[in-house]
Parts: C-alpha cells; structure tokens; sequence
C-alpha cells in the first residue's frame, strides 16, 4: 500500500512539474546529479554483488526519470526501474545495481551502460559499467598449468646453467663445451633433467593445486634412490670428503626450491588478481631464475677470489725478495673471459707498453686510465704504440683484422678471432 502511495505521488509531482514548465519554458528545469561516473566490478563466480548509485536534484522542481541499459548482461538488474527526487529536500533517489555472479560466462568481459533519462537537464547521463566475473580458483590452476606446460623447458635451460656454475664453484667440474664430447652432453642434460623432473614433480602439482597420481611419487622415490646411491658412491671414492654432498645439496637448493616457489607465488597471484594473462605466469617464472644465475656467478667468482688469496706466497725476507724480482720475467695472463669481454693483467713489468698493428680495416677505441685517446678506423699498415697507463681499454669493431703486443707479448689469437664487438681490457699490476 505504501509503495502504491509513493508511485502515485511520483507521478502527481512529475505532472506538476511539467505543468509548470509549460505555462513558464523560461523556469529553470531540476537538474540531476549522480554520485558515480562509471562501474567496474570485478567479483568472483558465486560472489554476492551489488553497487548503490544517488541520484540528486541539485536544481528546482521535481526531478523524474527512467533508468535502463543499453545493452542487457546476463544477471544484472537495477532497482528502481524510475527514479525521483525533489530540489526543496536533502534526499536522494537510490538505484541499487545487482549481479548474480552465477549467470555471466566467466572471463567474458561484458560492457553496457545505464542510461538515467530524466526531466531536467541534463536530459540523459550515462554511466558505463563493465563486468568480468572471475573464477579464482579455475584461474590459479590454469596458471599453474600454463607454468608446468609451456614454462618447463625455459626453466630446464635455466637450471642446467645454474647447474654448471654451481658444478665447477665447487669443484666438480661443468659441461664440456666442445663437439668431441657432444654424446657425453647429451648424457649429462638427461641425467640433470631427468633428476631434475623426478624430484620436483609430485611436489610441482601439489603447489599447482593438484593432486600427483602414484606415478610423480615413483619418479620421484627414483630420482631420489639414485640421488643417494650418487653421493654414497661419491663419498666413498673420494675417502670420506663431504664435498660432493655439499654440492649436490646446493644444486637442490638453488634448482627445486625456487620452482617450487614459483608455482606457490604464480598460485597466490593469480588467485588474487584471476584477470592477468597466463603468459605473464610463465615470464614470472623465468624471471625468478635470473638472479639466481647472477648470484650463482657472483659466489663462483667470489670462490675464484678466495681460493687466489689462499694461494698468495708467504712474506720473505728483502734480498730474497729483490733477487725473485730480478729473476721474475713479464707474463700476460687472462683474469677474466666472458665471452666478447677479456681482462688481462700484466704482472711481472715496471712499465707497460701496447702496440696495435693493423692488418685490416678495423674501428678501435681507445681508453687509456678512463679517457678516450683514440677513435676512429684503422687501415691495413696502420701501427700504433700505447705508452704505459694502469689500465688500456680496447674496443674492437672487426678485431680478426689486428694483432696486439703488450710488452712483446701478444695476445690469443682465438680471443681476437672471435668477431666483434669485442672489449680487451689489460691492466698492469704493480710488482710486489
């Protein structure tokens, strides 16, 4: 009865406010407000949803309307389906905007917008609205899946570097490079993969919200059986060292573990935010890998450092020292190999000198201790002598068409044939 009565008295209003403005066009009409300009929402499937929106008469008069949607998504209705509201008093007409997250198709992005008509000015206002329902957790274990499907191999690669590295930090050696040990390669990435899958993989589906069949768990209890029977063996020929446990508790650690975490972090993203794309997961994964590959090098090369420490000579006595410096001749030794980055020291030299001879066109800059000297293309003849600095910085644009003397000493030809650009660094070390 009271809802017939507030129906009947919208529409008496309504009637007068358009009686008066035929009798006066120049009255001012009301004019309409709403408190929000557009709607997002973003809920999960099953989730209860519904949005208020206030619609006001900020100007004179009676202010009346119909509301409705552009286009119709599944599940969603507003209520009232007309609206009022009078300028002389401080109220608000409430639209109340529900969604029965069971109905829309999950993923679809669906957009509409509502559309207030009104008797005042301005005479439409529409408001956007977007919905996308989201099944949190279908879409933690698609990405999850994704991680397991398409990011197994870029995580296999990266494992086996850290594998390498973290081999030869201790001593147990890295893969042969060289094409006269490819099938002993082959073996290798098998046994490592292989391990690899077994240990990780019952453990891998419980963190990517599945359940592991009994075959994960025979993988497993395999990897894990040759594993220990590596390290008894391990143990036992090298008399008792625990080296080889060590490492091997290292390569563990740095190799499952973070995939491990990856799965359970990709797992709580994406149950949190169900609308990021799967590739993302798969780029987070790899992601997590690079810095354990650069950590892994930082620890070997700190080892390097350590282990050149320790073998530093004891402190001997002045003549000794004065006659081993007559005695000790110039030597050029690499410090450092990166590939198309080489650092040598010049130990054993009072004074350093560089010559460059050119054989061919090739661009070269010079740095001698930070400061450019020299940049531009040498030709064929060209012959160019360093005078001594504490460090020469060479960069090479075509290096197979130079030959470079550091105190008559030259440097590996299969270092400069290794093309360009390449960067030499030679420092000279001060005698001791």
């Amino acid at each position: 009865m009271s809802r017939d009565h507030d129906a009947s008295r919208d529409r008496r209003d309504a009637g007068l406010e358009a009686f008066l403005q035929m009798l006066d066009p120049q009255l001012p009409r009301p004019r309409a407000q709403v408190n929000r300009s557009e709607v997002h929402l973003r809920p999960d499937r099953g989730e209860e949803v519904s949005v208020t929106l206030h619609v006001r008469n900020v100007g004179r008069g009676y202010l009346a309307g119909s509301i409705d949607f552009s286009e119709t998504i599944p599940g969603l209705e507003v209520s009232p389906a007309r609206i009022g509201a009078d300028g002389n008093r401080d109220d608000a007409q409430v639209v109340t905007l529900t969604l029965d997250t069971r109905v829309p198709e999950v993923g679809r992005h669906y957009r509409t917008r509502l559309m207030i008509e009104t008797n005042g000015e301005p005479e439409r206002i529409d408001i956007p609205v977007s919905i996308r329902v989201a099944d949190r957790t279908r879409r933690s274990r698609e990405a999850t899946g994704a991680v397991l499907s398409y990011g197994a191999m870029p995580v296999a690669a990266v494992w086996v570097l850290l594998l390498h590295l973290t081999a030869a930090t201790f001593g147990l050696g890295g893969l042969p490079a060289t094409a006269d040990f490819a099938p002993l390669v082959a073996l290798d990435l098998f046994i490592f993969l292989a391990l690899f899958a077994g240990l990780s993989c019952p453990f891998a589906l419980l963190c990517a919200h599945r359940r592991p069949g009994w075959v994960p768990w025979v993988l497993f209890i395999a990897a894990a059986g040759l594993l220990l029977a590596g390290v008894v063996r391990a143990v036992a020929q090298t008399g008792g060292k625990t080296d080889v446990p060590l490492a091997l508790a290292a390569l563990l650690c740095v190799t499952v573990l973070p995939f491990l975490a990856a799965l359970c972090g990709v797992r709580v993203l994406y149950y949190q935010s169900p609308h990021l794309p799967r590739y993302l997961a798969v780029a987070l994964t790899v992601l997590l890998f690079l810095p354990l590959l650069g950590g892994a090098q930082l620890y070997q090369r700190g080892i390097q450092l350590a282990s050149e420490a320790e073998s530093d000579p004891e402190p001997v006595s002045r003549e000794e020292e004065e006659e081993a410096q007559e005695e000790v001749k110039p030597e050029l030794i690499v410090h450092e190999d990166d590939g198309n980055r080489v650092e040598y020291h010049l130990v054993g030299a009072e004074g350093k000198e560089v010559q460059l001879i050119f054989h061919d066109d090739c661009w070269l800059r010079v740095e001698q201790d930070g400061e450019i000297v020299e940049e531009r293309t040498f030709t064929a003849g060209d012959d160019v002598v360093l005078q001594d600095a504490e460090k020469t910085h060479l960069r090479f644009g075509y290096p197979e068409g130079s030959a470079v003397l550091v105190n008559d000493l030259a440097v590996d030809d299969d270092i400069l044939s290794r093309g360009g650009p390449l960067d030499i660094s030679i420092r000279r070390r001060p005698m001791e």
